[in-house]
């Protein structure tokens, strides 16, 4: 008997394409062909093992009373990633100047990059992910080719995470999306009001307020706004990555897909998101035993 095909959104194949195109770019541009083919091939397979049964449907949002608010969500996302510095229309963070660095050196100079500095040779060893499309096209436009894909490419990796966000949460009303853009800029760990009662009793290991909390212990309690600003290379596909598990929850076979290629965009949000998951494992084992046990 022929198994019955699911049906798969196309913003689920966007996702996966989002988040492996930059894989395969780093193994086919950085890599010997000797390991790059075979891990290609790889994932390939799985690519085809998790679509491949499949039936594609059109994008949760196609009808039409949902079109205007996907507009006023996506503007609202365009407008979040100017504000962030994309594109340099305002006057960018701290970090753009290592931004603006790595994508001019992965324009200018040959992959893998390597440096050369007083009779030495090392090699651009970072989170390259988010760069590297942006970087192939100013290859061939120059920087400010690549300066507008990357803008693109931030702008549709926000669109995808709010529609996923979405779609977790209701997938019907319209006016709902616009709301989830609104919760995706203005969530917080409100570390400004927990930095005024943390130096009430530690004034002398007070952080910044912005980013830090403490002095000693550096762990970060960043708003996405602040995130989004400064280490959007890594937030965006971090996002991306953790909707993508909610949703799939129950699929456990997913969850390695979906996790891996954090590693290319952010080894911090790679650890974070495995020791989630571990919780999860062991809470979907927990319930599996108990339903063992009643039966």
């Amino acid at each position: 008997m022929e198994k019955e095909k699911q049906e798969v959104l196309i913003e689920d194949i966007v996702a996966y394409l989002y988040l492996y195109l930059p894989i395969i770019i780093f193994l086919l541009t950085w890599i010997r062909p000797v390991f790059a083919y075979p891990v290609c091939g790889i994932l390939l397979f799985c690519g085809i093992s998790v679509f491949g049964h499949r039936r594609t449907v059109a994008i949760t949002i196609d009808k039409r009373k949902n079109l205007l608010w996907l507009f006023l969500f996506s503007t609202l996302m365009l407008w979040w990633c100017v504000m962030s510095g994309q594109g340099a229309l305002v006057t960018q963070a701290g970090d753009w100047s290592k931004h603006n660095a790595l994508l001019s050196d992965l324009i200018n100079l040959d992959w893998p990059v390597r440096y050369f500095y007083e009779g030495k040779q090392g090699t651009l060893v970072y989170y390259v992910g988010a760069y590297l499309l942006p970087a192939l096209f100013g290859k061939i436009g120059g920087i400010k080719v690549a300066e507008v894909c990357l803008f693109i490419w931030c702008w549709i990796g926000l669109i995808l995470v709010g529609i996923k966000c979405w779609r977790y949460v209701d997938g019907e009303n319209g006016w709902k999306l616009v709301a989830v853009g609104f919760g995706m800029i203005l969530f917080s760990t409100f570390i400004s009001q927990m930095a005024k009662l943390y130096g009430l009793f530690l004034p002398n290991d007070l952080g910044d307020g912005v980013h830090w909390l403490s002095k000693n212990i550096r762990i970060q309690y960043s708003s996405n706004i602040i995130q989004l600003r400064w280490v959007f290379p890594q937030s965006i596909p971090a996002w991306l990555v953790s909707i993508m598990i909610m949703e799939k929850r129950k699929e456990i076979k997913s969850w390695g897909l979906i996790c891996v290629p954090l590693i290319l965009y952010s080894t911090f949000a790679f650890l974070g998101i495995v020791f989630i998951v571990l919780q999860l494992l062991i809470l979907e084992c927990i319930k599996e035993e108990m339903k063992i046990k009643l039966i």
